[in-house]
């Protein structure tokens, strides 16, 4: 069983008992958070530009895992900015996208350790073929020494 998700971001997670972070994805979030959402192409559909992955972004507008792992990156970026919009004053998919193919990445958040940006860095492989999966992303987490299923003050 395969999903795409889309629209994976701070605002569409759920902290359940225990700590555990599920994902969801709240129609509602869409019209409260709608900082960083653009009509594409004239269309009626709000679509989250600062999250997508450059592949998403350009007018062959594909989604997939590797997109979703892209998304995952910005989740963590978010996180670690406590909550921050990505991309500040950025604004239009050509612009991002044009940045994106450029090399520009979101920097590093201050209380994020470099092994986390790294993976971030990973997940924003501009060629969707060069990043990891979303089983690689998760080992990664788990083997790291900063990652429990006690709160921790860094990501």
């Amino acid at each position: 069983f395969q999903l795409v998700h889309r629209d994976i971001a701070a605002r569409n997670i759920l902290i359940c008992g225990k700590g555990t972070a599920k994902i969801a994805d709240f129609g509602l979030a869409r019209d409260m958070y709608a900082v960083g959402y653009h009509r594409q192409d004239g269309g009626n559909d709000l679509l989250p530009l600062k999250w997508m992955a450059p592949e998403g972004l350009k007018n062959e507008a594909r989604f997939t895992n590797k997109s979703d792992v892209w998304s995952f990156g910005v989740l963590l970026w978010e996180v670690a900015q406590l909550g921050r919009t990505p991309y500040p004053g950025m604004e239009g998919a050509d612009r991002l996208y044009d940045a994106l193919q450029n090399h520009f990445r979101l920097p590093r958040p201050q209380l994020c350790t470099e092994e986390r940006y790294q993976l971030m860095l990973q997940c924003w492989k501009f060629n969707e073929k060069t990043r990891p999966d979303a089983t690689t992303v998760r080992q990664q987490l788990e083997a790291d020494p900063n990652v429990s299923e006690s709160q921790s003050t860094s990501i």
